[in-house]
């Protein structure tokens, strides 16, 4: 316990004198197997005393700190003005006893609030690789003949994503919601009707004419297909009453509550489609200018407004699951699956579709990259490889740009390190018009291979040398946006 503490009489020194207890005096000091520390406090006052305990091994030397010295130079007994004049080096004395400390209900509960500070990472430079490291093989799926076969028409497919099921239950809540709204204009419609209204939606993305009544024209514009198939006012009334799910059984808490069902559905659907090697993780915006409170402003995308969504796809652009972005990124329900930033969440939250210990090989960029994903991607057999913010390379320093580019265009650093003394990741910076971060588990910049780039200086194509990494990224990440590219094709123009 904390000893009496003789003091000037400062704020600190009384909050130390309320949280203990004192057990005995100064007077005991010689007793006790003590130890004194000093330190200097920076300004004028009489020494003080606290008592700290010793270790078996500060025993055994004890007259090596020569405590006789504390008393000869404060007494508790002394006046004033000895006390003073003796502290003239304005010398702090601490002593403590060799009983625990018992600390406060208060300080301990902080003290298992403070975060575990991160140890440093150690990087190792990499100058010149003449070997290929051992990428892992990918494990392919052995796929189902008999379903290839069955999907040989386009209607095959779309019945392969839009079941009974789901057409089902939008049949039965579209009506309830007609009959919710009006019970004197029920909507009377059938599965058959709605496959019949989906088709003709369908085609006009194909037609792209952008007033939707103009297919019912007489005018020229109009198509007597689309006339045939279902009239306009009865296409129209199925369009607003349009529900997927019951109004009354709405979650407030989920933005998506109205459209969840259908959700759910089309995405275990795509979970079913075998995957290949190569998938990328990226963000696809769907163009929106309405109001919305999940309407996002990206600047640097085609349509700078619109929902977000996280897309996890292979290099072809076919899906194989998605994540609409509602506003705040949750951590993966799954005791086995860290919580990571935000950013990297998203991807943990697609990865989960991903299966295990396959040798697939992940590519996304710098927003989502960390080292933290990378080891625990790696640690369920899923190597990943994208460009990432050099200020989530905790110890590592690559060179300016400016020395990068005086060596020369296409000039690169590369750094090896094991992440928690298991997984072993590379960075490497590449110099080409600018200067570009990448982090990968399996590749490296062995081998090196050219490049063509224009020269703007000396008016003709050059070849310039590139790393392995940058060209595995290049060649597998657009798959996203190949996928953007092929829905902009299509897009419908309603709502």
């Amino acid at each position: 316990m904390l000893t009496d503490m003789r003091g000037c009489g400062c704020g600190f020194m009384q909050s130390l004198r309320q949280l203990f207890q004192p057990s005995w005096t100064l007077n005991q000091v010689h007793q006790e197997s003590t130890l004194s520390v000093f330190y200097k406090t920076g300004r004028k006052s009489r020494p003080r005393y606290v008592q700290v305990p010793l270790c078996t091994s500060d025993t055994e030397d004890i007259d090596e700190y020569a405590v006789d010295e504390v008393d000869d130079s404060y007494s508790p007994h002394e006046s004033d003005e000895e006390e003073y004049s003796a502290a003239e080096d304005d010398t702090v004395v601490l002593e403590v006893d060799s009983s625990t400390l018992a600390s406060p209900p208060q300080l301990q509960s902080t003290s298992k609030s403070v975060r575990k500070r991160k140890s440093r990472q150690f990087w190792t430079h990499i100058r010149e690789r003449d070997e290929a490291p051992t990428i892992p093989i990918y494990d392919i799926l052995n796929y189902n003949d008999d379903d290839e076969e069955g999907i040989s028409r386009p209607i095959d497919l779309f019945r392969q994503f839009l079941t009974d099921d789901i057409l089902n239950i939008i049949v039965e809540q579209s009506n309830l919601y007609a009959i919710q709204e009006n019970a004197n204009k029920p909507l009377d419609l059938d599965r058959s009707e709605l496959e019949q209204w989906l088709g003709l939606c369908m085609y006009m993305s194909i037609t792209r004419i952008p007033n939707t009544r103009l297919h019912w024209s007489t005018a020229g514009l109009g198509n007597e297909k689309v006339s045939s198939t279902m009239s306009r006012d009865r296409w129209e009334n199925i369009k607003r009453k349009f529900h997927p799910t019951d109004n009354s059984q709405i979650d407030k808490h989920d933005k998506l509550s109205k459209v969840r069902p259908l959700l759910d559905h089309l995405r275990s659907k795509f979970k079913e489609i075998p995957m290949t090697e190569h998938l990328c993780v990226d963000e696809q915006l769907v163009p929106f200018k309405g109001r919305s409170s999940m309407k996002q402003y990206i600047p640097m995308k085609p349509h700078k407004r619109g929902y977000k969504i996280f897309v996890l796809a292979d290099d072809k652009g076919m899906v194989y699951d998605f994540i609409p972005y509602t506003g705040k990124i949750e951590p993966v329900n799954n005791p086995n699956v860290p919580d990571l930033n935000p950013s990297s969440n998203s991807v943990l939250h697609l990865a989960e579709s991903i299966p295990p210990f396959k040798n697939h090989k992940l590519y996304f960029d710098n927003w989502f990259t960390s080292l933290p994903l990378l080891d625990h991607l790696a640690s369920r057999g899923i190597w990943c490889c994208g460009t990432v913010q050099q200020t989530r390379l905790h110890g590592l320093t690559f060179k300016s740009d400016k020395q990068l580019q005086g060596q020369g265009r296409g000039t690169h650093e590369e750094w090896e390190t094991q992440y928690d003394d298991k997984t072993k990741i590379t960075a490497l910076k590449w110099f080409d018009n600018r200067a570009v971060h990448l982090a990968s588990t399996f590749a490296t910049s062995y081998p090196l291979d050219k490049c063509q780039r224009f020269d703007r200086k000396m008016k003709e194509r050059i070849e310039v040398p590139r790393p392995c990494i940058v060209k595995e990224y290049n060649a597998h990440m657009g798959g996203v946006d190949l996928h953007d590219q092929l829905m902009s094709y299509y897009r419908m123009s309603f709502r």
